[in-house]
């Protein structure tokens, strides 16, 4: 519904009717709208998390990694910006408003990069340091790219040619 009304003028009575619900059951689960719409951002943030757990996980050298969660995120919050305003005005708001699953996905994906950059550490690809710190660089020069705030700022080709631009810095940068 979410996708389709938008934040504002969807209801929990509209959500409890098109479940077949009464609205008392729907607050037997949910305390309030805004824990609706948060179990829906979480539900998207859990299908972008296994893009980018797929992403971390593939064959290849640490920064081609890297670089891979970064198009991951870029494709996903690409698709939602251009498919599905309404929720992609959502995640606008649950960023804005930092909400706890929002805080709890960026702690998660600099954990990801974390263990991304010790694996490059290991590798000998990155000079020996804190991957916890190169983690927070890596997250910071990428921000453009994972924060759906900026979808708008370029086309799509030119986002993508973009991240491929920072990844060959942090590369760099590493080393």
């Amino acid at each position: 519904m979410f996708r389709a009304q938008g934040y504002a003028r969807t209801t929990i009575a509209a959500i409890a009717e098109a479940l077949g619900m009464s609205t008392a059951y729907i607050y037997k689960f949910f305390p309030s709208k805004n824990a609706v719409i948060e179990a829906a951002v979480e539900h998207n943030i859990e299908q972008l998390r296994s893009l980018v757990l797929m992403a971390a996980r593939e064959r290849g050298r640490a920064i081609d990694r890297i670089g891979n969660v970064v198009l991951a995120i870029l494709a996903d919050h690409r698709q939602r910006f251009e498919n599905e305003a309404n929720l992609h005005e959502l995640i606008l708001l649950a960023n804005a408003e930092k909400w706890g699953c929002i805080r709890r996905w960026k702690s998660e994906l600099r954990e990801i990069f974390a263990s991304l950059v010790e694996d490059g550490m290991r590798a000998g690809d990155f000079a020996a340091g804190d991957p916890a710190a190169a983690a927070d660089f890596v997250m910071d020069s990428v921000m453009v790219f994972l924060h759906p705030l900026f979808q708008n700022e370029r086309s799509a080709d030119e986002a993508v040619r973009r991240a491929h631009d920072h990844i060959r810095f942090i590369a760099r940068a590493l080393r």
